[in-house]
């Protein structure tokens, strides 16, 4: 049972009770993606989940998105029961950035274009200026702050960016868009790995910055390890091992894999995960 929160404990943003998904393969077979997944996350939390392949890391992200449906359980943001709304009812509540930085941004558009865009996102509709002068000054401050070195680029076309560049700037769009959640499927998985620390580096400064809550799957368990206040490893649709806040200061790679394989009876995770995405 959860026990109650003190007075001055940060809002209850995220809630997950009893989230289950099962996946229909070739002849009536059936894969449990998730298993009765309880979960909890306050105001600025940044949990980083790790764990086998097939685990359930993605599907979990997806359910919270609304990207999937799950089959029992519920799903409730800020309180709201979101169970059975769709993805679209969702998006002002939930930021999503992913793995393929070609899909994170709109490449026809200009970087300001982009980030008005997010900033645009979940608000009324109506005939006026998307960047005004005002505007603009804004949006360079706010990725001065973050970004630094796209902050002269704010009218080169996203479509020119590196795929680190682009990710950076989806994180900061992401960051802007006023959701309550900010879900991060192995965003950096597919970059260069010079990028990546600069890539996460703007993850953690937005999160930090925006107060964000924040889910971040990835292979990489030095990431894991290294950022966010708490720390999920997956295994079988379940969450086999939470390291907490507490917990996590010295905690060391190997360290989170020996905690794995005692609670999973010696399963391991992909050799990946101890390599540098």
């Amino acid at each position: 049972m959860t026990s109650e929160p003190q007075a001055d404990a940060p809002a209850l943003v995220l809630r997950l009770e009893g989230v289950s998904k099962r996946f229909s393969l070739n002849e009536g077979e059936a894969v449990v993606a998730l298993d009765g997944i309880d979960l909890e996350l306050r105001k600025g939390d940044f949990v980083t989940i790790v764990g086998s392949n097939g685990a359930g890391k993605s599907t979990l992200l997806n359910v919270i998105s609304g990207a999937v449906p799950c089959d029992n359980g519920r799903v409730r943001i800020r309180g709201i029961d979101v169970t059975s709304w769709p993805q679209y009812r969702r998006a002002h509540m939930i930021a999503v950035v992913l793995q393929d930085p070609k899909t994170s941004v709109a490449p026809s558009l200009t970087v300001e274009e982009n980030l008005a865009v997010a900033l645009s996102r979940g608000k009324r509709r109506g005939l006026h200026l998307a960047l005004t002068r005002s505007r603009r000054r804004g949006l360079q401050e706010q990725v001065s702050g973050l970004v630094h070195p796209l902050a002269n680029r704010l009218r080169q076309s996203a479509g020119s960016l590196s795929g680190g560049e682009r990710q950076m700037l989806a994180v900061v769009m992401a960051s802007l868009a006023g959701a309550d959640v900010l879900c991060l499927d192995e965003h950096c998985a597919s970059l260069d790995p010079l990028r990546a620390p600069e890539v996460m580096a703007v993850t953690d400064a937005a999160i930090r910055n925006r107060g964000l809550t924040a889910l971040m799957v990835t292979h990489n368990l030095e990431l894991a390890v290294n950022y966010g206040n708490r720390l999920l490893v997956m295994h079988r649709g379940r969450i086999a091992v939470e390291i907490t806040r507490e917990e996590r200061a010295g905690i060391t790679a190997q360290e989170l894999m020996d905690r794995f394989r005692s609670a999973t009876g010696g399963a391991t995770l992909p050799a990946r995960a101890i390599l540098p995405e």
